[in-house]
């Protein structure tokens, strides 16, 4: 089946929302130092929206007859290994991990 065209374009739509809004925070170079409600909003804002587009889309992919993981593995180390003309390994020691354990609660 084909992928539902006005679904696609609206999850792609609320994607470029949530993107913008991400980039001008991190753009701005000040993380709202001037004012930091207003800065969260913004980032909520971009939360939301990029919460709607994956449901626009999971739900474009499922109309297609597509099967949709919940947890999709984006197999990043594939990326952080052996990267560049250099050929980097993987440094653990400079990996930001989580610290309270919150990304396990979503998958």
């Amino acid at each position: 089946k084909a992928i539902d065209k006005q679904l696609y374009d609206k999850a792609k739509e609320f994607y470029e929302e949530a993107f913008y809004r991400s980039l001008f925070i991190g753009a701005e170079n000040s993380v709202g130092f001037h004012n930091p409600p207003e800065a969260l909003r913004i980032l909520g804002d971009s939360i939301a929206f990029g919460s709607r587009a994956e449901a626009y889309l999971r739900q474009a992919l499922t109309k297609a007859g597509v099967d949709i993981p919940l947890k999709v593995d984006l197999e990043i180390m594939k990326y952080v290994d052996q990267r560049g003309s250099k050929k980097l390994p993987f440094d653990p020691k400079v990996e930001i991990k989580d610290p309270y354990g919150l990304q396990e609660k979503f998958f």
